[in-house]
């Protein structure tokens, strides 16, 4: 919303002057928000000490397995 506020009255004021009316910081201003997905994908398989790839269920089971029988 601010940044709408910005770019509408920028010929009537510089953008310093308009980020510090609306209490925002100038980097807000310049900032261009991207439609890609951010981050890694989340993986599907673990690699093992020996270079094997297993799922990463199989690991969960494990896990849950091994914490359950002690």
């Amino acid at each position: 919303m601010k940044r709408e506020v910005v770019s509408d009255f920028e010929q009537l004021a510089t953008k310093k002057q308009l980020c510090q009316w609306l209490k925002i910081n100038r980097s807000t201003c310049y900032y261009k928000t991207s439609n890609k997905k951010r981050g890694a994908k989340p993986s599907t398989h673990t690699k093992m000490q020996d270079g094997h790839l297993v799922p990463n269920q199989q690991v969960v089971n494990t896990l849950i397995s091994d914490v359950f029988s002690e």
